[in-house]
């Protein structure tokens, strides 16, 4: 219930500059699946749930990603363009009755916001500007999507992710556990960004 409720909406999935190329496409886990985010030739970013139409196969691994002109599964080389529609299915050429219009992938809702990509799989959420409401003017001055990244690394945390959240929600452990972090970011700083400032 927790997790259905949690990845119900909008997910931040990666930084827009690890797609920014014509052609580029990268898996990228978004609650419990997997979104197929695709850079076309008119420079629009493109998110399609990452199966094949055919026998719904894993298009490319999660993390996995290539440039090429088409999006091509490797188990029966169904391909598809870069808007998703389908153009080449192996084994399905010769029959007059098969419709390629009719398997185009899934399209995803995505959205760029300051360098950051974000899908919304359940198709049920509203415009990702009224999901992050108060936040432009905040951000903005920051230039977020300026930021290049420099190093990456990977934690495996075995704990329930509510923990985890709520964890770094708040530093009221910040002064014993943490002195030498309390000397370039004190615990309240974050007090001035109330839910209520600027109503």
């Amino acid at each position: 219930m927790g997790r259905r409720n949690f990845f119900s909406g909008w997910i931040c999935v990666g930084r827009s500059a690890d797609i920014a190329e014509p052609g580029m496409q990268r898996a990228e886990r978004a609650g419990d699946t997997t979104a197929l985010l695709v850079r076309g030739e008119d420079g629009v970013l493109r998110a399609f749930a990452e199966v094949c139409r055919h026998r719904g196969h894993d298009i490319r691994p999660c993390g996995g990603s290539a440039q090429a002109r088409a999006i091509t599964c490797p188990y029966h080389s169904w391909s598809y363009r870069l808007d998703g529609e389908l153009c080449s299915a192996a084994g399905y050429g010769g029959l007059s009755s098969f419709d390629k219009s009719k398997f185009p992938l899934r399209s995803l809702k995505v959205a760029e916001w300051h360098g950051f990509s974000s899908v919304d799989i359940s198709g049920q959420a509203g415009p990702l500007d009224a999901h992050l409401a108060g936040l432009e003017e905040r951000v903005a001055p920051y230039r977020l999507e300026t930021l290049q990244v420099r190093g990456s690394y990977q934690f495996v945390i075995q704990a329930n992710y509510k923990t985890i959240t709520e964890k770094y929600q708040e530093c009221d452990h910040c002064p014993s556990i943490h002195p030498e972090r309390c000397v370039v970011s004190l615990p309240e700083s974050g007090a001035n960004w109330g839910a209520t400032e600027g109503a």
